[in-house]
């Protein structure tokens, strides 16, 4: 697997497993908290577009034999906050 892009590192990663066995890829993403302010919606955009561009670029470059496991954090699953911005 390539290695993360410089202005992703720290928030993805993946980890490719194959042998003749078994072919598995470990994927691990920590997007970024919904901003509070109003000023900060522009990164937080660009950011989440990086991370989703990266990790269809990732999933693209499978066969279909791969078992692929996605690990998460503030994917944002549920009940919006109340001071979040929507």
């Amino acid at each position: 697997m390539p290695p993360a892009p410089t202005k992703l590192q720290g928030r993805v990663g993946a980890l490719r497993l194959k042998s003749g066995r078994f072919d598995i890829l470990l994927v691990v993403v920590y997007y970024p908290l919904p901003p509070t302010k109003q000023k900060e919606e522009e990164v937080y955009i660009k950011t989440i577009t990086l991370i989703q561009d990266w990790l269809s670029g990732l999933l693209m470059r499978l066969h279909g034999r791969t078992s692929v496991f996605i690990g998460l954090d503030n994917c944002k699953f549920g009940i919006p906050r109340k001071d979040a911005i929507l």
